[in-house]
């Protein structure tokens, strides 16, 4: 569609951020646990926390320069249940929305933070751990349960030593592989729930999409724009079809510029396509209503 309306496109890094994190869940449909606002949440929090380092800025928020050392399992639990509404909506659990959510094959309990956390850690997008002192240089990090038995080596002075006593409440979580991202493997997670709610919209595998995509106007000297999502659905039986192209965001406000950019890209269709604007936040503010 692009190509016949003399628009050349190529992915983008954030639209391989989140193409990848689409494949390593299984698909759009097994990105449905990124619905929890709390799963939401804490992916974000600790995806900033472990880019810190001791050379942070002082005024850096102390819970999460402590979160540079993962997350506890009380705490990991009391974040994804936690029923105070914020300033962006909430709250982060929602039972009404959540209780008949499937996450995993054969599920028939109803859905609760604990199996979310399981699901998590299953899933390999959380690691165990355990935060460290060394008795040599002091020094302490969050060691993967994988690099230490009775023993441990420090990552600082390398000396080989023992662990110690270890207590349940002592294990720790950080995330693992793209998750690691910050702000959520460059807000990723604001197009997958986008586009795993437009393929509800499509039958029999009718349902095609492109994460974050880089634009080339053929006919405007190649002029560069992005979207961060589109998505076309077939329709049966002459196989016609609807195209959206979008802006997602987390908590951010939209813009005049935003609104601008998608309708004069929408202007470049033969056929006009579906505009959409998606928001992590329970509201659009008055502003973004408007579409000033």
């Amino acid at each position: 569609i692009f190509k016949n309306n003399k628009i050349r496109i190529e992915n983008s890094s954030n639209g391989i951020y989140a193409e990848k994190i689409i494949e390593y869940m299984g698909g759009l449909e097994k990105c449905r646990i990124f619905k929890i606002r709390g799963v939401r949440s804490i992916l974000n929090e600790l995806s900033i926390a472990q880019g810190l380092t001791e050379e942070t800025n002082k005024d850096t928020i102390t819970f999460k320069k402590n979160l540079r050392f993962g997350i506890t399992h009380s705490d990991l639990k009391n974040k994804i249940s936690d029923k105070i509404p914020d300033r962006f909506g909430g709250p982060n659990w929602d039972y009404k929305n959540y209780k008949d959510l499937i996450i995993y094959r054969g599920q028939q309990n109803t859905l609760n933070p604990e199996m979310v956390i399981d699901y998590l850690i299953d899933k390999k997008i959380l690691r165990t751990g355990m935060k460290l002192l060394c008795d040599n240089c002091t020094k302490e990090d969050w060691y993967n349960i994988s690099e230490f038995s009775e023993t441990f080596i420090c990552k600082y002075c390398f000396k080989k030593q023992n662990v110690g006593t270890l207590k349940k409440n002592e294990w720790r979580y950080k995330l693992d592989g793209l998750f690691m991202i910050p702000d959520t493997g460059q807000g990723s997670l604001a197009v997958i729930l986008s586009l795993w709610r437009f393929s509800h919209l499509s039958r029999y595998n009718n349902y095609k999409y492109t994460t974050s995509i880089n634009l080339y106007d053929i006919n405007d000297n190649y002029k560069k724009n992005e979207i961060d999502f589109s998505c076309m659905i077939l329709i049966p039986p002459h196989f016609d079809y609807e195209l959206i192209i979008g802006e997602a965001t987390n908590f951010s406000e939209f813009t005049k510029d935003d609104f601008v950019k998608l309708s004069k890209l929408a202007c470049k269709f033969s056929k006009k396509p579906y505009l959409c604007f998606c928001t992590l936040k329970d509201h659009f503010s008055n502003y973004e209503k408007k579409g000033n």
